[in-house]
């Protein structure tokens, strides 16, 4: 059974109810934020399962169109390391969603019912001629809202519309797109949709992963292929995926990355929060400790009997808190996995759950040491004979200058007078709301810089539409093909390009080529170092390359240096010739010759797509030029897709806005969390001031002016709290910037939002309001008579 100070400990944390709700409550707020930390394996046990499900490729490799017979199939699973392959189509084209114009892909599968290797789950085993099963990412990305039932209309080949039928739902996590809509369907069918003749999709799975073993067997694919088929290289870089490794992990690790941040910060308010609330409950326990002495109590047993209340709150409150966390990464799971493709399901993480708990117990208990210390040490005379925390006031110079305010009415002047009576739990109030504030000032200032970078590397491009094309279906695009759009007089400037990705060190890298000539990119605002690409390194062919600041830094390459680059054709050594400070891509790009790039690729004088500036800048002129732009290719036999640089620019603010929204409800728990310890303080306040407020009445106060000296109080701490929080705002906004910033590899300036001063402002002022109001509502219903008699 329990012993008597285990007894006497459930007896003190029942004596005074609302205290130790309060404690128990901020326990649990501050335990909570640490279940954060569960999203991240929970999202990566989610994803090895789909992963698992799945029999994700390996390496997924791309071609032009290929035939390859059922034999091949063969000898290419029969090579050295490779289990499988999965051999499909892809094809890009655009659909109708109403009457607007958007890019879609299809892919072909070859038997539903029999996938070997990036396992599709479909709801349809077998949809038939014109039948197509919709992504279930084209719902959740918000691109597309059609299901099982749905028709619409999509642009094949030859130009000509063709009605689909949606009879399904299709999903798998290496099929996803923010962009355009994914539909999958018989290969046979997007064979004639797209008028590919075989394949230009590899997907293969790999016995051995190590990337020794993974480089051999590609190598292995890539002679099989240029010896037994058309192919004369890859048509992009072979995609390998490392073990466990999907699509949106990196974007789930920035945005966790964050999380984690705020997850700290919540948790060092809720540091301060719990330090305030048990200092103030062992503080007031000073004559009942006195008392215990004087009765021969022990120093020892004392600190054994408020050490066992400290364990107690703290496994009470750690424990709710811990089951709320569960819950919470849930929520953030599901509502952060599902945009990314996984299907989340609510479950523990337990040693999340293990470490909560052990942290809030800790926590509580290396809260209370100082004020325990502390009290102990008091002797049984000063102890009985102390005067309660306000027995000091009017000596320090403070509560001097609160006495002289005059200018306010004599309710308010008492208000803040006692803000000032209990200094130290007064200032560590303040301290939580300047702390809460500027995580929320901080949160703000990324969401400014975040959306000013984004207009900012949009702002890099004069081109207002940019036209690709696509080797998967109709007519390859060449250098020759914008002749067809040489008489539009809404165009002012056309310019090819050419589009791949290159890998240095093992790091992947975003590649574009233009003319020596080519002014869609503004390189002259952006150069950092160097020279650009000029028209005689475009004639020449010169294999040198202007390289973004990320890729400077992070392989550590300067002007004049020469490095190896991997490309579809092989490994060749090019010269840096330039470093571009341009945020695209996170300032991890590179620009190459167009005619370098051709050559590299031995793709003649085939181009990714055209760049167009236009005369109007009026954004339904852009619109509809576009349009007729898509036309016109299409009457030449050229299937193209139209991204036009303000719409691009305006979803990826929508995206961005999405991590302002969760930076902006995390920041407010983090404000409410200190708001919690404002009511905390404020109750304790009222309870020691219950007989203070009974001979108020008793003179007669009226209940509007108890409420006004207790608001005064709370307001005024909530305020000083707000005014130290602004330089902190600054500071912590400066870091949580420069952590994006690192995940992202990008160098890009901070931006402090103005605006969110005022904001804050607002928020405090209504959040200490209503957040004082119950404290508030006790004291103004407390009768004089009840309050004289209070202990």
């Amino acid at each position: 059974m329990f012993s008597s100070i285990q007894k006497k400990s459930f007896r003190d944390l029942s004596r005074n109810k609302t205290r130790t709700f309060f404690t128990i409550l901020t326990i649990a707020l501050g335990v909570m934020g640490i279940a954060l930390f569960a999203v991240n394996p929970l999202a990566q046990e989610a994803a090895d399962k789909k992963i698992e499900e799945s029999n994700m490729y390996d390496a997924l490799i791309t071609v032009n169109d290929v035939s390859l017979s059922e034999d091949q199939l063969e000898d290419l699973r029969n090579l050295d390391n490779v289990n499988d392959v999965e051999a499909r189509v892809q094809f890009y084209t655009r659909m109708y969603i109403g009457e607007r114009r958007e890019p879609a892909q299809f892919i072909g599968v070859t038997n539903f019912v029999d996938q070997k290797v990036d396992i599709i789950d479909v709801s349809v085993d077998n949809p038939g001629e014109k039948q197509v099963l919709s992504s279930g990412s084209n719902l959740t990305q918000g691109i597309y809202e059609g299901q099982e039932g749905d028709s619409f209309r999509a642009i094949d080949s030859t130009g000509q519309e063709q009605e689909l039928s949606i009879v399904g739902e299709g999903n798998n996590l290496i099929y996803m797109s923010d962009t355009l809509a994914i539909f999958f369907a018989d290969i046979e069918a997007v064979r004639d949709f797209s008028g590919i003749d075989g394949y230009n999709s590899l997907s293969f799975d790999f016995d051995k992963t190590d990337k020794e073993s993974a480089e051999k067997t590609i190598e292995d694919i890539r002679a099989y292929l240029v010896t037994n088929t058309s192919v004369v290289a890859f048509a992009n870089l072979p995609e390998v995926r490392d073990e466990g490794e999907w699509r949106g992990q990196e974007i789930l690790d920035i945005i966790m990355g964050m999380m984690y941040s705020l997850t700290i910060l919540a948790l060092f308010c809720s540091i301060f929060l719990i330090s305030n609330t048990m200092n103030t409950l062992i503080a007031e326990q000073r004559k009942e400790i006195a008392q215990m002495k004087a009765i021969g109590a022990t120093r020892f047993q004392i600190f054994k009997f408020y050490l066992t209340v400290s364990f107690l709150l703290g496994a009470i409150g750690a424990t709710i808190g811990a089951t709320l966390g569960i819950f919470v990464s849930f929520l953030i799971l599901q509502t952060v996995g599902t945009q990314m493709g996984l299907d989340p399901e609510i479950s523990v993480h337990m040693p999340t759950v293990l470490i909560s708990i052990l942290v809030g117990i800790i926590i509580v208990i290396l809260a209370s040491l100082p004020a325990l210390i502390k009290s102990i040490k008091v002797t049984v005379a000063e102890g009985l004979r102390t005067h309660g925390i306000s027995a000091k006031f009017g000596k320090s110079i403070m509560d001097k200058l609160l006495i002289l305010a005059q200018i306010f009415p004599k309710t308010v002047q008492m208000g803040l007078r006692n803000a000032a009576r209990n200094k130290g739990r007064s200032i560590s109030t303040i301290l939580q709301v300047s702390l809460a504030i500027g995580v929320f000032i901080g949160l703000l200032s990324t969401t400014n810089s975040l959306e000013i970078a984004v207009t900012g590397a949009y702002g890099d491009w004069n081109a207002d539409v940019q036209l690709l094309g696509g080797e998967d279906g109709g007519k390859i695009l060449t250098e020759d093909s914008a002749i067809v759009l040489q008489d539009f007089e809404q165009i002012e400037i056309i310019e090819p390009f050419i589009e791949t990705t290159i890998t240095i060190n093992e790091r992947d890298i975003n590649t574009m080529g233009f003319t020596g000539n080519a002014t869609a990119y503004n390189h002259e605002k952006n150069l950092e170092k160097g020279e650009w690409i000029s028209q005689k390194n475009d004639e020449q062919r010169d294999k040198v390359m202007v390289i973004g600041r990320a890729i400077s830094i992070l392989e550590e390459l300067e002007v004049g240096d020469k490095t190896t680059i991997m490309t579809a054709t092989g490994p060749y050594e090019f010269e840096v010739i330039g470093i571009d400070a341009g945020l695209m891509n996170n300032g991890q790009m590179v620009y190459m010759p167009l005619s370098t790039l051709q050559d590299t690729l031995q793709k003649g004088r085939i181009v990714s797509g055209f760049y167009i500036q236009t005369v109007s800048k009026d954004h339904d002129d852009i619109d509809k030029l576009a349009t007729e732009a898509e036309d016109r290719m299409l009457e030449s036999g050229h299937m193209t897709i139209s991204q036009i640089n303000y719409v691009e620019e305006e979803k990826n603010q929508t995206q961005n806005a999405g991590i302002g929204n969760l930076m902006f409800y995390t920041s407010s728990i983090i404000v409410f969390i200190s708001l919690v310890g404002l009511m905390g303080s404020l109750t304790m306040n009222i309870l020691e001031r219950t007989r203070e407020i009974g001979m108020l009445r008793c003179i007669g106060a009226k209940s509007k002016n108890i409420r006004m000296i207790f608001s005064s109080e709370g307001v005024f701490l909530s305020l000083v709290g707000w005014g130290l929080g602004i330089p902190g705002g600054y500071l912590i906004g400066l870091g949580i910037w420069s952590l994006l910033a690192n995940s992202l590899k990008a160098d890009v300036p901070y931006y402090f939002a103005t605006d969110s001063v005022l904001l804050s402002l607002l928020v405090t002022i209504i959040g200490s309001i209503l957040i004082i109001q119950l404290p508030i509502r006790r004291a103004t219903k407390l009768k004089p008579g009840d309050a004289l008699r209070y202990e």
